[in-house]
Parts: structure tokens; sequence; C-alpha cells
């Protein structure tokens, strides 16, 4: 495991100012806009508003003059920070970027040449090494469990392979601070349900990419916010993807499916939707909702991006795909079985409260306050409450968790810890 034990991040923040103002991003017409991203002059330090349009700048260390605000088919807005008011939320109303654009019926070959553009674009973005600041709900029966961390993800498996039958695919989440509410004692050490958001997500962006000509057909197309956004669905329609004319994704959505998961059971996808924001010629995951049917019981699962870096920078081992591949499976076992950690102080916190609202509407938690009170509070190692009779996976799981802990601390140092 040693060869995972370092991961160099390089991030460069800007130290002149702090606020402690929050900013609404908007359209001339006073509609929100989601997702936006705010930038140093030199472009060091990126974030990425929440899908309210909105940002907290309390304890972000910018520059006095020269942040700038930019949305795709809006001009780049540039300020200081003067305009911010203390207490309050400053609104900030983005001015559209009109373009030349085609009817809003676009013709067949041409939806056919958007869709082509997009499926090249999302495998490349999905190949480059991503790193994202975020947070990770799920709800299963009365159980809640919060994590906030870091999700990873490089490149897909085509498990229709005999050889990557077992694998789960190259995205993880690597978690930092969780709570663990409504728990029935028995289930410790508690596993997530990560694992199918990797393999359903990898099979999902796999099939996409790998559709046969016509697979996919245009169903509707629309102008929004002065950006041409075209809907493909599949032949059975429980797969949609929406595009802009250009080929950028905004959005995945799939209802009613089955798939079958590593271990040769079935998952029911009642509904599942993959949000992408765009930054830097680049298309990111910004919001992950997937609602399912797993063994009789109806869990929800959640992601939502909160910011992410600019650069990363890979030991040269990475580059080669046996090493990503066992890199990826020590990180998805840790996604699966992760260490408790439970920090009363950080989820008492407001700004954290903004964050468990914000990340599904549907969520039965309005304030996390009323989950301290039946939150698990006693911190463990996943490998030291398993069965010790089986020495070989605790003694992988142990390794897992000083690979993790080590790969934390450097995330805690490089600006990419909660």
């Amino acid at each position: 495991m040693k060869t995972f034990l370092v991961l160099f991040l390089f991030m460069v923040f800007l130290t002149d100012q702090s606020f402690s103002q929050k900013i609404r991003v908007m359209d001339s017409k006073g509609e929100r806009l989601p997702f936006f991203s705010l930038r140093s002059p030199d472009s060091n330090l990126v974030k990425v508003g929440n899908e309210s349009g909105e940002m907290d700048l309390s304890g972000i260390e910018m520059p006095l003059c020269g942040i700038e605000i930019r949305y795709l088919g809006f001009e780049p807005f540039a300020f200081c920070d003067s305009i911010l008011v203390d207490g309050e939320v400053t609104l900030i109303k983005l001015k559209e970027s009109f373009l030349e654009l085609s009817p809003v019926d676009v013709k067949t070959a041409d939806e056919k040449r958007v869709f082509e553009n997009f499926r090249f674009l999302l495998k490349n973005d999905l190949n480059n090494f991503t790193m994202l600041k975020g947070q990770y709900l799920e709800l299963i029966g009365k159980t809640e469990f919060h994590s906030f961390g870091i999700l990873a993800y490089s490149g897909l498996i085509d498990r229709n392979q005999k050889a990557n039958k077992f694998l789960a695919g190259n995205i993880a989440f690597f978690h930092q601070k969780q709570l663990l509410a409504n728990v029935d004692p028995n289930e410790i050490p508690y596993q997530t349900s990560f694992a199918i958001i990797s393999q359903f997500l990898n099979d999902l962006f796999f099939g996409i990419i790998q559709s046969h000509k016509n697979e996919y057909q245009p169903i509707e197309s629309k102008v929004v916010s002065n950006i041409n956004l075209i809907t493909y669905a599949n032949k059975s329609r429980t797969i949609q993807t929406t595009v802009s004319e250009y080929g950028v994704i905004r959005k995945i959505s799939v209802s009613n499916t089955t798939f079958i998961n590593v271990n040769g059971n079935p998952i029911e996808i009642k509904k599942a939707e993959v949000h992408f924001f765009e930054s830097r010629g680049r298309s990111f995951i910004a919001k992950i909702n997937m609602l399912m049917d797993v063994k009789n019981r109806e869990v929800k699962l959640n992601y939502l991006t909160h910011g992410f870096p600019y650069d990363i920078q890979l030991p040269d081992k990475l580059a080669e795909e046996k090493e990503k591949m066992a890199f990826f499976t020590a990180a998805l076992a840790h996604s699966s079985s992760p260490d408790y950690s439970f920090q009363e102080s950080f989820f008492s916190n407001n700004e954290i409260l903004e964050y468990v609202k914000m990340i599904d509407l549907n969520s039965r938690s309005s304030t996390n306050l009323n989950l301290l009170k039946q939150a698990y509070d006693k911190s463990y190692f996943y490998f030291e409450k398993m069965d010790q009779g089986d020495q070989s996976s605790t003694a992988y799981m142990k390794k897992v968790s000083e690979f993790v802990n080590s790969l934390n601390l450097t995330f805690q140092n490089n600006d990419l810890g909660w």
C-alpha cells in the first residue's frame, strides 16, 4: 500500500482579505443561476456556487478586486469587495452574452453531430483524474448517514468483460467528517451504499459513450438562458441526456430501470439524476440524486459538489492502469466501509446546517441539530469492528485505513479538508 500513501495536490490560494458575506447570482429576470463559478484574477482560487445560486464567502481569503463570476451563456462579472455588505445577501445579476442561434428546431443531421460531440467530450472529461470537494447523504429507513469529503473519479471500466466483472468502477468518496443517526447498534460498523453509485454511474456513462448509432434520438429542443439545449432519449425512454448545442453535458436522467451489481444482485432504480457544471472547458459532476429499492428497502443516495481544486499532480505510478485500478479499489473499499470519526462541533456549525438543507429538498433533515441527539457518537476504525476471525480482510481494511488517513492529511494540508 506504500505506493498509495502520497497524492500530491498543488493549490495556491491568495491570502489578502477574508469576507463574511453571502452572494446570490441571477439572470436579468431574477432567476437564480445554480453552480456558477467564482475565481480569483489568476484562477488559482476557484469556488462553485450551490444549487440555489448562492455562495457563502465566510472564511474565503480573496483579493480586494478582480474577483470574477462566470456562468455559461453569460458575460463574466468582475467585482471588488466594496460591493459586499456585512450580514446581507448581495444580489449579482449577470448579463446574457447573445449569440446568433439557429432556430429551436434543429436539423436531424445537426442533432446527430451534437450527440457525437457530447459522447466525445463526456469520455474525455471522465478520463481526467478529478477530485471534487463535496457532501454525501444516504437515507435508508430511519437511518441517516451524512458525510463531507472528496469525490474522486478517473476513467470508466467495461464491466461486460469477464476480467472486469467484479470491479465496481473508478468512482470513490473519501469521507472526512461523518454523522450517523438513528442507526441500529447491530449495524456497527456501518457500511454505506456508495458502491451502488460507483457501479451504476460507471455502467451508465460507459453505456452512453459506447451506444450504437441511432440508439439515442432527440426528443426535445429548447432555448434556456440563451443556450440551445437538446434532450436525447434511448429507445425505451429510460435514459435521457440533456446537452447544449455544442455537446456540453448538462444532465443525465434515468427512470425505472434495473442494473446488476458486482455481487450479481439486481438493483431497481426508480429515479436517478446526474447534473453537471462547466468550468475552463471541462464538465464536472455537480449533483447526484438516486432513489432505488435494495433488498425491499427504499434507499436515497445524494451527492452535492461544493468546490474543486484547480490543479492536481499525480504520482507517476498512477498513470499506469494497474496502479490506478489498485488505487480506486482501495479508495472504494473505504467509501463503502469507512472509519467513523464523529465530531459534534463540526455538525453543530451554522454553515453546515445550510449544507444539510441544500443537498436534497426531499430530505427529512431540515436541521441536523436534532440529529445530534440521535447520532452514534463513538468514533471507531472499521477494521476494529470487523469479525476478527477473517484476518485477511481485517488486515486489508487496516491498510486501507492507514492509506486514507494519510491521504486525508494531505487533503487537509492543501485546503481540501472540511
